[in-house]
Formats: C-alpha cells, sequence, structure tokens
C-alpha cells in the first residue's frame, strides 16, 4: 500500500479557504495569487493578452486539461515588474497540443498548432505588485506515446519573454445573445468540479426549439450511472452557456463548405476528416463566457457541443464533440485523457517501449505491474485475454504498442467505446477529484488562532455529499470520547495549557481506491480564555490573576469537576497527614503543585497558605470541620453528557468492555466505543433499533420495531437475521448464543442456536422488557403490569400494578427489579412482587446495575435514579431528553436517549 499521496493538511491558521497550489512559490511580493493567463502565440512571440486572479476556492486550481496533454513542458516562471525587477518566482508546466477522437484502427492524432491560444492556471504575486511581463525559462520536455512531430519552434526556445496586455479586464467579453444557466447544482463552484457546456453552430431556431438543451441532457446523461461518474457526480456541477450562431452545422462538413458560426469550429483540422476544433478567437471566446458566468479559477472542464451529426472531435484544453451517436461515449474517453491523465489502451503497431510511462493505466512491467493491489494472487502475469477478460491483470498492449506495454484490463472504455472503465480506470478518476476538492466544503471556526472559555467551542464541518466519510478529532494528540462525530464540542477541560492543539482527521474510505487514501487534516490552535474576558490566559496571569499551582489555568476557573476529594493535596486519594506535608513543603520549600487547585485548598478560601495547614490539622487531630470545595465541578455521583451530539435518538446501550460498547436508536443508529471515541457503524438500514444484546464480539444482535428486525453482528457486518415474526420487537436478553429470547408485541421468540421461533404467543400484549436469572428462570414485563415467567413452561404471573412496565434487570435469582410508567418500580426476591417507592412520577424507562445495591433506572426528562440496597433516590445531571437505556461496566456508566444525549456518571 503506498503512503497517503493524496492527504491534504490543511492548518486553519493561516487559510480561510483551503487552496492547494500547483507550484512552490518565492518572491518579495507580499503575498501570492493564483492567476488565470490567456496566452496567445504565434511563430516568434507569446502574449498575455489577459491575465486575471482567480476567486478563492478551497478546491486546487489547475491549468485545464493539464493531465492528458500531449506535450507538457515544465518552466520556471519569473514575474517581471515595469523595470524587469523579478516580483514573484514560480513554477508551472504548460500543455501543449490537441487529440483527434479514437477511430477504429486509427490512432488519436496530436497535433500542435504553430499559432494559437492557451489557457495557464499559475501561482502569482499580489496585484498591487503590477506585473508587466512574465519570463518562461524551460526545465524539461515531457511527449505523450504517439506524438513525435517537432515542437513548434517557440516551444524549442529556452526562455520565452510573454508582455502582460491586461489585467482583470474582459477582452473577449461574450457578444451577441448569450445566456447561461446552472444545470446541476450540488454546492459551491469553490469546492466542485465544474462542467460547463457550450454550443456551437446553434441558430436562433434551434435554441428556441431546444435543441441545444436536448444535447446537453443527452451527453450529461451519460455520466450518470457509469462508474466511477455514478459516485463522482455527487461533486460535480454543471452550467449550459448557449450562444446563438448566424448558421447551423460546422466548417468543412462536407468539406469545403463554410458556415458563419460564434466559435469557428471545423472538420478537417490539419488535414484529418474527423478532427473537429474551434480556431483561437472561438478558444478565447469560450474562455471568455466562462470567466464571465462561472468565473475565472471556477471552471474546470470546458465541452464545445458542435451541432452537427458528423462523427468528429478533439479533446484537449476544450474538449470538442459532435452530435454522432457515438458522441457521449467519446466525451467520457476524452475527460478520461484530460481530467484523469488516461492514456489509451489501443494498439496499431509501432516498436515496444523502453521507458518507464507516468499514466495509471500502463506499465512497461508486466509482474508486478504499478496497480498490482488490484490484482488476485491467482491471476497470471502477464494475463491472457482468454479466461480473464473480467479480471485485473497485466494484459499486453496499450499507448498504440502492440508488445512490451501491459494494461490493466483487457477491453476497457480507454480501448473501445461502449466499454466500461475498469477498476484501475476508476481509481485514477477518484484520485483525480480527491487532489482537487477538498472533503470538506466549509468548517467553523474558520480561522485561527481562537481563544476558548470554559464554556468550550462548537467545531462544525459541512462536508461533501459522498457517503461513508469519517471523522476523527484530536485534542493535543489525543482522541477524545465522541472523537468520530462529525461535529465536536470542545470542552474547556480539555484544554490544560495556555497554548493546545485541535486536529481533524477526515477520511473517504471507499472501496473505489486501493492504492493511495483519500485524506484531508486540519489544524486549529486553541488558546485557553478560561474566564472568558477575552484576553489569553497567559497574559491574565502575568498580569497578576492567581495561579497557585502554575498549571497554566486561573484559580477562578480551576474547578471543572477535579475536586473528587477535598483535602488531598498528595492525590493519594484520601486526606490524612501527608497532606499536611505536602501542603508544607509546597509553601515553604517550593514543593510540587497541588494536580487540582481546590483539593490543595482545604478551608476552600482561593488560595493556598498556612491556613490551609492549619486547617486541616485540626481536621485530622481535632475533629474539625471537612475539607470543602470552593468550586464545585461534576462530582463522582453526577452525570455529564459527552462534547457532542450522536445523530439520531438512541434507545439501547450495551457492552462487553469498557473499550467495547455498543448503542443503537433511530434510522438505523448503530454506534461503537473502542476506548478512543464514539464512531457511526453501517448496517441498520434506516430501522428503528430499540435494543441490544450479545455474547461475544462476534455474536451480538440488535432488534427493533421496523416489521420486527433482528440484526446479527458477526464480528465484521451487520446482517438481517430471518425472524419468525413481523411484529415490533422490544427487548433482548439470553443465557448463551444458542438460548435468546425476545420480547415483542403479541408474543415471544427463542433463538435455539439455529432459527428463530415464537415460544409463547400471547393476545393484546405490548411485550417491552426480558431479564433472566438462568435458561429457566427468565422474565418477560409488558403492558397494563403484565408479567410472565418462563421455567421450562411459560406462565402468567399476578398483576401488581396496571401501569406499563418497560423493562427488567435483576442481580440474581431472588433479586429482580422492574421499572414502568408514573415511576413505577417494582421488587421481587423470588417468591413474590411488590411495589417501592421510587421517589418520581416520571416513566422509567430502563433499568440496569451492578448489585443488588447498585441499581440505577432512568427515564422520561432526564430523570435518573439510584438504589443503594435501602432505598431510591435521585441523581443529578440527566439533563432533559427522555432517557431509554442505561449500562455500565466496572467504573464506567452510561445512559442514552432521545435528540443522540450520551451521559456518563463521574463527569470525567
Amino acid at each position: 500500500m503506498k503512503t497517503t499521496s493524496i492527504t491534504r493538511s490543511i492548518f486553519v491558521a493561516l487559510l480561510a479557504c483551503a487552496i492547494s497550489f500547483p507550484s512552490t512559490s518565492t518572491g518579495a511580493a507580499e503575498k501570492s495569487e493564483i492567476w488565470q493567463l490567456s496566452l496567445e502565440y504565434d511563430l516568434g512571440s507569446m502574449r498575455a493578452i489577459d491575465a486575471t486572479v482567480c476567486e478563492k476556492a478551497s478546491k486546487k486550481i489547475v491549468t485545464p486539461a493539464i493531465a492528458g496533454s500531449p506535450v507538457r513542458i515544465s518552466y520556471q516562471v519569473e514575474w517581471l515588474n515595469e523595470s524587469g525587477a523579478v516580483v514573484f518566482t514560480t513554477e508551472t508546466q504548460m500543455p501543449l497540443g490537441t487529440i483527434t477522437t479514437l477511430t477504429e484502427g486509427e490512432p488519436c492524432l496530436r497535433r500542435i498548432s504553430t499559432s494559437g491560444f492557451l489557457n495557464l492556471r499559475l501561482d502569482g504575486p499580489g496585484v498591487s505588485a503590477n506585473p508587466k511581463s512574465i519570463r518562461f525559462t524551460q526545465t524539461s520536455s515531457r511527449r505523450s506515446s504517439g506524438f513525435s512531430a517537432e515542437l513548434p519552434e517557440l516551444f524549442r526556445r529556452s526562455s520565452i519573454v510573454a508582455s502582460i496586455e491586461n489585467i482583470g479586464g474582459v477582452v473577449f467579453a461574450p457578444e451577441g445573445p448569450v445566456s447561461a444557466l446552472k444545470i446541476r447544482d450540488v454546492g459551491p463552484d469553490q469546492n466542485r468540479l465544474v462542467f460547463v457546456f457550450l454550443g456551437d453552430g446553434y441558430t436562433a431556431a434551434n435554441l428556441a426549439n431546444g435543441d441545444f438543451d436536448a444535447d446537453v441532457q443527452t451527453v450529461v446523461a451519460a455520466f450518470i450511472g457509469r462508474p466511477p461518474w455514478n459516485v463522482l457526480f455527487d461533486a460535480v456541477n454543471i452550467y449550459q452557456i448557449s450562444v446563438e450562431s448566424n448558421q447551423e452545422g460546422a466548417d468543412n462538413d462536407p468539406q469545403g463548405t463554410f458556415v458563419d458560426t460564434y466559435f469557428n469550429s471545423t472538420y478537417w483540422t490539419g488535414g484529418t476528416e474527423r478532427a473537429l476544433t474551434i480556431d483561437g478567437t472561438g478558444y478565447n471566446r469560450a474562455v471568455a463566457a466562462a470567466n464571465t458566468y462561472v468565473g475565472a479559477g471556477m471552471w474546470d472542464e470546458l465541452v464545445m457541443i458542435v451541432n452537427s451529426t458528423k462523427y468528429g472531435g478533439t479533446g484537449g484544453a476544450i474538449s470538442v464533440i459532435s452530435m454522432d451517436g457515438a458522441a457521449p461515449e467519446v466525451l467520457l474517453h476524452e475527460i478520461g485523457h484530460t481530467f484523469a491523465g488516461l492514456a489509451d489502451e489501443y494498439t496499431y503497431g509501432g516498436t515496444s517501449p523502453t521507458t518507464w510511462t507516468p499514466e495509471p493505466n500502463a506499465d512497461v512491467n508486466s509482474n508486478p505491474p504499478k496497480w498490482v493491489e488490484w490484482i488476485l494472487p491467482s491471476t497470471p502475469l502477464p494475463t491472457p485475454a482468454l479466461g480473464f477478460d473480467t479480471l485485473v491483470g497485466a494484459f499486453e498492449g496499450v499507448k498504440y504498442f502492440p508488445t512490451g506495454a501491459y494494461r490493466p484490463w483487457s477491453n476497457c472504455m480507454m480501448r473501445s467505446l461502449g466499454q466500461d472503465l475498469d477498476a484501475v480506470c476508476q481509481e485514477a478518476h477518484v484520485i483525480e477529484l480527491a487532489n482537487r476538492v477538498s472533503l470538506l466544503d466549509d468548517f467553523t471556526p474558520n480561522g485561527s488562532p481562537i481563544l476558548i472559555d470554559t464554556s468550550g467551542m462548537l467545531f462544525t464541518t459541512t462536508p461533501l455529499t459522498f457517503g461513508g466519510i469519517t471523522y476523527q478529532w484530536k485534542v493535543n494528540g489525543l482522541t477524545p470520547s465522541c472523537g468520530n462525530a462529525q461535529d465536536y464540542q470542545v470542552s474547556g477541560v480539555e484544554l490544560p495549557g495556555f497554548v493546545n492543539n485541535v486536529e481533524l482527521v477526515v477520511n473517504f474510505p471507499t472501496a473505489m481506491v486501493r492504492q493511495d487514501t483519500i485524506v484531508d487534516s486540519f489544524f486549529w490552535t486553541a488558546i485557553m480564555d478560561c474566564n472568558g474576558n477575552g484576553i489569553n490566559d497567559s497574559i491574565d496571569i502575568a498580569a497578576g490573576e492567581p495561579d497557585f499551582n502554575n498549571n497554566g489555568i486561573l484559580d477562578a476557573c480551576e474547578g471543572g469537576g477535579c475536586c473528587d476529594t477535598p483535602g488531598d493535596a498528595d492525590g493519594s486519594g484520601t486526606t490524612n497527614i501527608g497532606d499536611v506535608t505536602f501542603l508544607i513543603a509546597r509553601i515553604f520549600n517550593a514543593g510540587p503543585a497541588p494536580f487540582c487547585a481546590d483539593e490543595g485548598d482545604p478551608d476552600a478560601s482561593g488560595s493556598l497558605n498556612i491556613a490551609d495547614v492549619t486547617f486541616l490539622i485540626a481536621r485530622i487531630f481535632s475533629g474539625g470541620p471537612a475539607p470543602s470545595c470552593l468550586f464545585v465541578g461534576a462530582g463522582a455521583d453526577e452525570w455529564t453528557g459527552l462534547p457532542c451530539q450522536m445523530p439520531n435518538d438512541i434507545y439501547a446501550i450495551w457492552g462487553l468492555a469498557d473499550d467495547n460498547i455498543y448503542a443503537v436508536g433511530n434510522g438505523g443508529l448503530i454506534l461503537h466505543y473502542d476506548g478512543f471515541g464514539w464512531g457511526q457503524e453501517t448496517g441498520g438500514a434506516g430501522n428503528q433499533l430499540v435494543a441490544i444484546w450479545g455474547t461475544a464480539t462476534d455474536n451480538i444482535y440488535a432488534i427493533g420495531v421496523s416489521d420486527g428486525v433482528i440484526l446479527h453482528y458477526d464480528g465484521v457486518s451487520w446482517n438481517s437475521e430471518p425472524n419468525a415474526s413481523t411484529s415490533n420487537l422490544f427487548g433482548i436478553w439470553g443465557s448463551g448464543p444458542a438460548d435468546i429470547f425476545v420480547a415483542g408485541f403479541n408474543m415471544v421468540q427463542h433463538f435455539d442456536g439455529a432459527s428463530w421461533s415464537v415460544s409463547h404467543p400471547e393476545s393484546f400484549a405490548f411485550l417491552t422488557g426480558v431479564w433472566g436469572a438462568g435458561a429457566t428462570d427468565v422474565y418477560v414485563v409488558g403492558f397494563s403490569g403484565k408479567m410472565l415467567h418462563y421455567d421450562g413452561a411459560w406462565s402468567t404471573l399476578p398483576t401488581v400494578t396496571g401501569n406499563n412496565l418497560n423493562a427488567v434487570w435483576g442481580s440474581g435469582a431472588n433479586d429482580i427489579f422492574a421499572v414502568g410508567d408514573n415511576g413505577t418500580v417494582l421488587h421481587s426476591t423470588g417468591a413474590s412482587w411488590s411495589m417501592m417507592s421510587s421517589g418520581t412520577g416520571a416513566n422509567l424507562n430502563c433499568i440496569w446495575g451492578t448489585s443488588g445495591s447498585d441499581v440505577y433506572a432512568a427515564g422520561d426528562n432526564g430523570v435518573i435514579i439510584h438504589y443503594d440496597g435501602t432505598s431510591w433516590g435521585p441523581m443529578v445531571g440527566g439533563g432533559s431528553a427522555n432517557l431509554h437505556g442505561i449500562w455500565g461496566i466496572g467504573s464506567q456508566k452510561h445512559s442514552v436517549g432521545e435528540t443522540g444525549v450520551v451521559l456518563q456518571l463521574g463527569g470525567n
């Protein structure tokens, strides 16, 4: 696997819009810009007839068709002012030439005109530098196979100086009746691949009849559903620019006839019948129209549709196609060249190549070729066509060479029209798109550094509309508990020092890419302002604000929940003589500071001094008052919310270990906690999932009310189980992998390790909860106080309450609890059930505990109550959302509920 060569790191401190430049730049100008140059050249000179600063964008702004040009010349570029002094230096590549459309048995001819126009985008100085000319000094030149003609004399020179005749003006302003329409809009052009379709040879009557509209739709339809465009089109915007020509068609159709069209299209360019092109004036008119209606730097691919049914076209800075029946396929093929840099895969003669070829789909090596990640171990290399035509391999013949060069697939679109692109060619498209656009359209905050107080700050993202994008937040290199969410609430307690780093890694893990990873990284610098006065804490402390333990946090902000044991200055977990010694060493001998300011301030005066020593001595030896906390934060018995909100209502939580916890909810929501953060899993398929339970990492069940869905996780993926009923399901429990009970509407289902069956039918009964002490000691509860017991056979228990019962749990066969509406809590010692006083009238929806003297129940309006073996009492911090699930392991306890709430006990 290659390294992440398309990973981009975006330092938000430097950018409001993240722009990736195609060149490195240095120079004396105060800032850099991306410029678009309209260059006119002839045999002996070059002029920039227009130089325009491109609009700011988060996508990478590149020279059109640079990937597939027949010749690519590299230059060092020096921008010169009026006196000839260099104001900016950069590097660029200049694409030259056009490619004719393919015809069976004939090559795609490449040609470079001795005079013409170029569109070049490159890094340059700020406008205030007032550049007057540009010096291009050639550093290297690369030709594609199939082009052997001598370059025009101008491009054989070691240096070219092009005068800048106009900055920021519109030299070739669109003339006559011209209109533009955005016909596909999936987001901002600043972060989309933008196609612009123009038409030539369409008269006023043609436009009025909708001929051009229909032709554009025909061509665009070729992309829909064709891999990889079935995915990539979620990042493609399309404009249609309608231009009136005086006459229909194109010149030389048939040969020797001429018509008056806006862009001056013609067949028989360079003596080749199918070479359909537009002349230099038409080229600049097309660029001017795209600049006017879309924006300089915003358009990426120009496509000229010519109102002719004669076969022909060319690829290059502008793709030109006729409306021959093969036109849509021709365009897809040409885009493979101009956008993804693919080689033609057909042959027509020639000798074997001797050097490495850069295109993603061509290699002189067959074992292994550069795309080896796509090849099955059983596929022979080189690969015979017979019997392997549906597999990726190394098939001989590519780039016009019949031998000595290899392609990935037997017959790809780059070989024959009407075929699909193979996996390697598809991957090249996806990687190029990832090189062009950012995975995020926007994010907040969009500047850095930022000040954050103890209330924290919400970091938000607006991603591309691709499915499957994942997120990983880090604060000072550590992954927070909900660091896999799209948005993240940075809390003040996560930022312990003056200056902190917040990082977001956005990943698009697609099966269409094997040879790279698609990742964007974003960085912020967060500076603490814990008292919210708009001033960096370090400045406050330098000005005299107290920070007696020298940890970079103002004492006034130090509470934050860290005071678990008041007076425990040395952090031992208890308050004793060791804390007195610790404080004396700190006060008189500059010993270490208490980790928590509150715990080292037993008299809660707000400062550390000898009075704290006296206070502790009086407490330890004379029974004086107990130490206290000046700042009361989240204590050990307080529920706190995670600093992120999950994307949907959550109805149940369960786990195997403190680093392997699952939660499920509405809309097929399946969440997993891996010890570092919560992440969303696929497989819920839009179901309303209400309960989850399992026996091992590869044997977990989630059930729901969507036609009785039962999902099973086998350690790899979630899949639907063929169950015994389509009734709504509400509760699940088992004694082992081959003994599982599910409570639902009008029945209880049972799984015996092989299949599901209805083990107990009921009439008009909502059975909501199930729990057992063993395989033959199972309890089910439901609406209207319904209770069932299974001891080898099912029986109905006497009704204790008329309230709906929603959940049941026990610590053993003789210690069982059930909870329900209106604060109902029932308890059984194994012989009979009785009512308990819960202290609340809220509906209780779930129950769980660690033992008979440590039981938790949660319900509507954030109510959480705790049973200590003697009585039930309220807990704080449950919020206001209705809670539906509660579960824990060891010291971790969680409750989940509507609006995506996830609570934890303790506040760490």
